[in-house]
């Protein structure tokens, strides 16, 4: 068998790649006491790398319509298929890891002869997320309960592997948002509240929902002085989603229960006017109240938010059709549980077009 990528022989060997649509040819080479003959027409098939019936990866496949029960399939005119007949070349398509499944291989036989296999190990997904504190956030064990949640969300069936880096978070201290000069409504006049109850020492540690700048420039939400510190930190780690915890969460203007937000390319604005979204896709990051008393809508919130970074549709709350999703779905606006229906998985893995930009493979 040669590796078409490569153009060398990988009889009996072990290779990699993604396992994201991956594509890799395979020919069938014949050899005559040594001596290379030229292509040949031989029988090929998959071994291995079988997905449970029922299993959320079978569903994936039969919403991809590549449903052949395995990992990764031989891609034809007729469509996905697991054996092919006759044929000197197959090009076969990667779409999900080889954990738990084991390698999928592809075999070669002709005639009498012993078939000849390769061994493909299809990588495993992965994202990193890095927690920093922008305050003197205490030990709440919401902080653990938002990491199980989302380590038990996103690593269903080994889909993705979730690794949390940093373990001691950085602090954080949030600068004081001012407001464009022009702007009539300044912020400081929502802050005086704060100031005058003596609440806190100075405006540090709290951290903004500026509606009043977002209203201001006719956008969902405005990127604030205080998201462009907090998120510009991301530059240079590429492909680590940042979360931001705090004990003080404000929504100016609005009169808004705000437990926490995702900024990212797809909605969050430069202060500027056209409205231009901010220039740098890897800049995004969560932010995320603590809350002493909480319940299971609020140990969803990290894996919620870590959806709408990886998914990225046009409104992650609804279906493609503006439907609500399932109150036990994940994404739902107001969730009660942490399921995702394969066409978000598909999403989230970047099998529909390009791959998530949070995403790495190991």
């Amino acid at each position: 068998i040669k590796d078409m990528t490569t153009g060398e022989f990988v009889d009996s060997a072990s290779i990699e790649m993604s396992s994201i649509k991956g594509t890799r040819s395979f020919k069938a080479i014949g050899f005559n006491n040594g001596t290379e003959v030229g292509p040949v027409a031989a029988s090929w098939s998959l071994i291995g790398g079988d997905v449970a019936s029922g299993s959320i990866r079978e569903g994936i496949l039969k919403k991809l319509n590549v449903n052949v029960g395995k990992i990764g399939v031989f891609a034809t005119a007729e469509g996905a298929k697991s054996s092919v007949e006759n044929s000197e070349q197959v090009d076969f398509v990667s779409y999900l890891s080889s954990t738990p499944t084991g390698d999928i291989r592809i075999q070669a036989a002709y005639g009498s002869l012993t078939p000849v296999e390769v061994s493909i190990r299809l990588k495993q997904p992965k994202i990193s997320i890095k927690i920093n504190k922008l305050d003197t956030v205490s030990d709440s064990p919401l902080l653990d309960e938002w990491k199980r949640v989302a380590v038990e969300t996103w690593t269903k069936e080994n889909l993705l592997a979730v690794e949390f880096v940093n373990s001691a978070p950085d602090i954080i201290s949030n600068e004081i948002l001012s407001n464009p000069q022009y702007l009539a409504n300044s912020l400081e006049q929502y802050f005086s509240y704060f100031i005058s109850k003596k609440t806190y020492v100075d405006l540090d540690y709290i951290l903004v929902y500026d509606y009043v700048l977002s209203d201001f420039y006719n956008v969902e939400i405005a990127y604030t002085r205080q998201l462009e510190k907090i998120l510009s930190k991301s530059r240079g780690t590429f492909k680590t989603i940042t979360v931001a915890i705090t004990n003080n969460l404000y929504v100016s203007a609005r009169e808004l229960d705000v437990s926490g937000w995702t900024s990212h390319s797809k909605k969050t604005q430069k202060r500027i006017t056209p409205s231009t979204p901010i220039d740098n896709p890897i800049e995004a990051g969560i932010t995320l109240k603590y809350h002493i008393n909480y319940n299971i809508r609020d140990t969803i919130s990290l894996a919620h938010e870590i959806g709408h970074i990886l998914i990225r549709t046009s409104d992650d709350h609804l279906r493609e059709d503006n439907t609500n999703w399932n109150s036990d779905n994940l994404m739902n606006e107001f969730p009660q549980n942490n399921n995702l229906e394969p066409i978000q998985w598909i999403y989230a893995l970047g099998l529909h077009a390009d791959i998530s930009y949070f995403i790495k493979e190991e």
